[in-house]
């Protein structure tokens, strides 16, 4: 930054030829009006005192104010064509001290009342070249008086008069006097107007200096607010959005430039309620007092579906009564979504996990035991006749020992299946789904009033075991089945689809079931959790745990008045 500053404080050849180039636009219509106001000015004169226009002491007056007029609209002419503009710049000025030498000349040499017009040639010279250029001015000009003076004291030359009663003699001390005080007025004027143009120079250097690197970082800052990652409000006393960055926009799911303008009571109610009752802490910072309350957690929730999860800062600044009256905020919305998400996951995997050992611990010891009175029975039951109250305690018992037995074989899964590594495989989807439907009618989980809708690509296949993939699309398949004890439709779908991590597999399964309570979505994943009697809460554990070990993910959807959707995206082979 400090190189690009030091840079940018000189400025450009460019730059610096198009400044002198209006400099020396703006020289040439002063001269322009200068010539003009000689003009009429002698036209006046002339007129007033003698009557006569075409006057012989007059005459080159006119001369003189219709050659520089024409001389003037040439060099404004062919300016655009120069190229060497601080030459012909310069040149102007050689043009411009003839042309007051003459005047001089033509109105009494020593005796002449023009002898003030150098004065600002070497102001305008300052301006152009700054103190070097008006030194160089001041003894040019300094030069051509003394010239036009010396020639005149000597009789080489007798200057014009227009005013009545011609010269009069003056001896060497007042020529002397008349030259030594313009020089001296010459030089002083030189270095009083390049000292000043010089600082004035300097001056717009630091100017502009600072302006480009205020720019600089002004950009610096913009793009940074612009591109952070979090979210940007300010607010005014009122509460109105003043400023909203791009990320704000997003996390508020407003489109751009929506936000600013509006209360924030009306953007996000539920973070309006805590920038207004945030707890505070106190801090003065240059003649404001700055309030800090602690960072915030708030949750955005849409139909009972968490939205966004937002870590909320608030930074207030009330201004004193004598600096500006306002209480102005700054609200920093920090998205915790994928972080809660992720929080989540590795909840329900420690859950999965502590299941898993459970199981792993108390299997064993539960199969042997479970088996001898499964033989037991069997072999009462084969014993001989029983009447028909031992018979109805001997069907009970084997239906609660097949009970145990079911929830032993799928704690299995939890404990053992997931882990046997079972190297992955392309299996079509269509076959998959048509086994999984077959196998869910073959259990009696079906019924007359169920309609299932399959629409399968072709072209989709998956990559995981084969039987894990069975497991996932049977449970979530019989859960749909379950949430329509009086029939209704199930539907089945499965497409590749192509992101930006490549090619994945999309299959969705939903029901026209009541769907699910919104404060049991968060625990739906969750074993043993469950709303139905007589049930074991593990099979969506099991989805949940096949579909993470394939290195997929699955959502859920859910509307209590209508249905119930769950997606899987799992890797397509």
């Amino acid at each position: 930054m400090t190189k690009n500053s030091s840079q940018a404080g000189e400025p450009s050849d460019e730059v610096r030829e198009n400044g002198i180039f209006r400099k020396v636009q703006a020289h040439l219509v002063f001269r322009l009006l200068a010539a003009v106001f000689f003009l009429v000015v002698t036209f006046l004169f002339q007129f007033r005192l003698r009557g006569n226009l075409l006057a012989p002491p007059l005459t080159p007056l006119y001369l003189f104010s219709a050659i520089l007029f024409l001389v003037t609209v040439v060099a404004a002419g062919i300016l655009r064509f120069i190229r060497a503009v601080r030459l012909f710049a310069a040149g102007q000025f050689l043009i411009d001290i003839l042309a007051v030498t003459i005047l001089i000349f033509l109105s009494g040499g020593v005796e002449s009342p023009f002898g003030f017009l150098y004065i600002p040639i070497i102001i305008a010279a300052a301006v152009f070249f700054y103190q070097r250029g008006a030194f160089l001015a001041a003894a040019a000009s300094s030069m051509a008086y003394g010239a036009l003076l010396d020639l005149q004291y000597f009789g080489w030359i007798r200057p014009l008069h227009f005013l009545p009663g011609g010269s009069v003699p003056r001896g060497s001390d007042h020529y002397f006097y008349i030259l030594i005080v313009s020089m001296a007025a010459f030089f002083l004027v030189a270095f009083l107007s390049g000292h000043l143009a010089s600082q004035f120079r300097r001056s717009l250097q630091e100017a502009r200096a600072s302006k480009e690197e205020l720019e600089w970082v002004e950009d610096s800052y913009r793009n940074m607010v612009e591109r952070m990652g979090a979210g940007l409000l300010i607010l005014d006393e009122a509460g109105l959005v003043q400023f909203a960055n791009p990320t704000a926009h997003l996390l508020l799911e407003a489109d751009p430039g929506a936000l600013v303008g509006k209360p924030l009571e009306r953007v996000e109610p539920r973070l309006h309620e805590i920038v207004q009752r945030a707890p505070k802490s106190r801090a003065e910072t240059r003649g404001r007092t700055t309030e800090m309350p602690l960072p915030q957690e708030v949750t955005v929730r849409d139909s009972g579906t968490i939205r966004r999860s937002l870590l909320v800062s608030l930074t207030r600044f009330k201004e004193k009564p004598e600096t500006a009256p306002g209480d102005r905020r700054i609200v920093l919305l920090m998205d915790q979504t994928r972080l809660k998400a992720m929080e989540e996951h590795v909840r329900r995997l420690e859950q999965l996990a502590f299941a898993g050992k459970m199981a792993g611990e108390i299997i064993h010891e539960i199969k042997n035991p479970l088996a001898a009175i499964s033989g037991v029975v069997q072999i009462l039951e084969n014993d001989g006749p029983v009447d028909e109250s031992a018979r109805r305690l001997n069907r009970i018992l084997q239906r609660e020992v097949e009970r145990i037995n079911n929830l032993l074989t799928r704690y299995l899964w939890l404990a053992r299946e997931a882990r046997q590594g079972e190297s992955p495989q392309p299996v079509l989807l269509r076959e998959a789904v048509q086994q999984a439907v077959e196998a869910l009618q073959d259990s009696k989980h079906l019924g007359a009033s169920h309609q299932i809708h399959t629409e399968v690509d072709p072209g989709a296949v998956a990559k995981m075991p084969p039987r894990h993939l069975h497991q996932i699309l049977w449970h979530l398949l019989a859960n749909a089945a379950e949430a329509l004890p009086q029939g209704g439709s199930i539907g089945i779908r499965a497409f590749p689809e192509t992101a930006t991590d490549g090619r994945r597999i999309v299959v969705n399964v939903s029901d026209t079931g009541p769907g699910i309570d919104p404060a049991h979505r968060s625990r739906i994943f969750e074993p043993h959790f469950t709303t139905k009697d007589g049930h074991m809460g593990l099979g969506l554990s099991i989805v949940y745990r096949l579909v993470e070990e394939a290195g997929g993910r699955i959502r859920l959807d859910s509307d209590p008045d209508f249905s119930t959707s769950f997606t899987l995206i799992l890797p397509a082979f």
